[in-house]
């Protein structure tokens, strides 16, 4: 083999290698902008999570204080104490209609 003949197939390699590696470079440009675009979305994602994030945050907080500190709160528990009084009282009376009724039939069935 002379000279020649190597340095061409030399060149010939060259050139396949070169249509490989230009290929090969192509794909890493495109997923290399693929990744770019993908990391700008994560990113502006990101930033709306931490804004919900904070504000679910405050809500909580919010909510927290307001069981504390809320005004409300005896009212509904005076108004609950008086449904649970009124209907204690309201069984009593049903209680004592239906005992007197028996009792009352009872005497009633005596006296015949």
């Amino acid at each position: 083999m002379t000279k020649d003949d190597k340095d061409e197939i030399r060149q010939m390699l060259q050139d396949v290698m070169a249509g490989h590696l230009n290929e090969i470079n192509g794909r890493f440009n495109i997923l290399h902008s693929n990744l770019v675009g993908i990391k700008d979305q994560v990113t502006i994602a990101n930033g709306r999570t931490r804004k919900l994030e904070d504000a679910v945050t405050e809500l909580r907080q919010s909510e927290i204080t307001h069981v504390v500190n809320c005004p409300v709160a005896p009212r509904v528990k005076l108004l609950e104490d008086g449904e649970i009084s009124r209907k204690s009282i309201s069984k009593f009376i049903i209680l004592m209609i239906t005992m007197s009724a028996a009792i009352g039939g009872l005497i009633v069935r005596i006296m015949k």
